[in-house]
């Protein structure tokens, strides 16, 4: 998961839900699902996937024999398709990634005044693909706030259409919450057939495979 804001950054809010989330039988805990947007130049879709700057953009100039600069990042202004879609698609098909710290930062340099949040999930909604070499980005961060006070939570319901600044930083043990493919383990996808065989069966079939060994050389021994 590349997406994230480690250093404040300046975005928008587009919508708040406030919601309880419940927990089993109990009566619930507040919740918030706050929807942003940011545009900028395309570059922020390196932020989504690597892939999708240069699949969806290109440099006509470029293409027509421009010397590009040495060790800059390539600059790619002009969409490939211009009418695919209009240019806005929907990404991930809901994937939900949740262990993200979330900061609200309202630039007083004093951290107490700030809202944060760890361990939220964050969705990567779409975005919009503009002429020229810009995008518009929009995600989704959702959270409990039980933890936090009224005071607080009244500062978050009347942040809709405002102007904010924030940090998104991950943690080091970001997993997939929703989505068709869940991520599988690294210490998973390290095991071959064999392994997850071994483990389904248990050791009891390498004693079965020495057992078939030692009977093959018996009956190949002389008499």
């Amino acid at each position: 998961m590349n997406f994230q804001f480690p250093e404040v950054t300046e975005c928008k809010v587009t919508h708040v839900h406030v919601r309880r989330e419940f927990r089993g039988k109990d009566s619930g805990v507040p919740a918030f699902d706050l929807s942003f947007s940011k545009e900028g130049s395309n570059e922020l879709l390196d932020l989504i996937d690597p892939a999708l700057r240069t699949t969806l953009y290109f440099n006509a100039a470029a293409d027509q024999g421009q010397a590009a600069m040495p060790d800059v990042l390539a600059v790619l202004p002009n969409l490939r398709v211009p009418k695919l879609n209009a240019g806005k698609f929907k990404y991930g098909d809901k994937d939900k990634w949740k262990g993200f710290r979330f900061v609200l930062d309202y630039g007083l340099g004093d951290a107490q005044s700030n809202i944060d949040v760890a361990d939220t999930t964050v969705q990567v909604v779409e975005f919009e693909c503009k002429e020229g070499g810009s995008c518009v980005i929009k995600w989704k961060v959702s959270f409990e706030a039980d933890k936090l006070s009224d005071e607080l939570r009244g500062r978050l319901t009347g942040l809709t259409d405002e102007t904010v600044f924030i940090q998104l930083i991950p943690s080091s043990n970001v997993q997939q919450a929703s989505g068709k493919q869940a991520k599988v383990p690294e210490s998973e996808e390290d095991k071959d057939a064999t392994d997850l065989f071994r483990e389904a069966h248990g050791d009891d079939s390498d004693a079965d495979a020495d057992a078939d060994a030692d009977s093959e050389d018996s009956s190949d021994s002389p008499e």
